[in-house]
C-alpha cells in the first residue's frame, strides 16, 4: 500500500477522505504486511510519505497502543491495542463458530484435546478448545495467555517466524 498525495488505496475510493487517517491506516498496513519489524526511514520509503510525518504519526500510534516499539529498537510492530479491537470484532465475524468445528473435528480424530490460538506479542491466546478422548486430557483453557514457548501452539506459531 504506496500513498502518494494522500490518495486512499485499497479498498476503492471512499467519499470523505482524512489524509492523516488514510496514512495512519497505510502505516499499520505496512507493518502487517512487512516479514520483521520497521522504522521509520523504512516506512517513509515504502510509503513515499516524509519521515518527520511518519515519526509523527508513529508518536501517536505508539501512545495509543497501536503500534509498540521493539526493545531497545527504534523499530515498530503491530500493538495490542489492534489485538483488542480484533477480539472485540470477532463475535461479529463469527471467527469463534466458523473455527469450532474444525478444531472439533481434529480433537475427535486425534483423540488429542485440540486448540485453535493467536499470537498477541510473545503469548498465545486460546480462543477454541475442544478436550480430547485421551485417559488424561489436557484441559481445554479458552482465553489463557501463555508464553510461546510453553505450549505447542506457540512453538507451532514460533517455527514460522522470522528468526529475529
Amino acid at each position: 500500500m504506496k500513498l502518494e498525495g494522500g490518495a486512499p488505496q485499497g479498498r476503492g475510493s471512499c467519499e470523505y477522505q482524512v489524509r492523516v487517517l488514510d496514512r495512519a491506516i497505510a502505516i499499520l498496513g505496512a507493518l502487517r504486511d512487512a516479514p520483521v519489524a520497521l522504522g521509520d526511514v523504512e516506512l517513509s520509503e515504502r510509503l513515499n510519505l516524509h519521515k518527520s510525518t511518519i515519526h509523527r504519526l508513529l508518536a501517536v500510534l505508539d501512545r495509543n497502543g497501536f503500534v509498540e516499539r521493539k526493545p531497545g529498537s527504534a523499530k515498530y510492530q503491530l500493538g495490542s491495542q489492534l489485538f483488542d479491537l480484533g477480539m472485540a470484532a470477532a463475535p461479529h465475524l463469527n471467527l469463534l463458530d466458523r473455527a469450532r468445528p474444525h478444531v472439533a473435528r481434529l480433537a475427535r480424530e486425534t483423540g488429542e484435546t485440540a486448540h485453535m490460538s493467536l499470537m498477541r506479542q510473545q503469548s498465545a491466546v486460546s480462543i477454541v478448545g475442544i478436550e480430547g478422548q485421551q485417559p488424561v486430557p489436557t484441559p481445554a483453557t479458552v482465553g489463557r495467555r501463555t508464553p510461546l514457548h510453553c505450549v505447542s501452539q506457540g512453538k507451532a506459531m514460533r517455527a514460522f517466524m522470522p528468526a529475529d
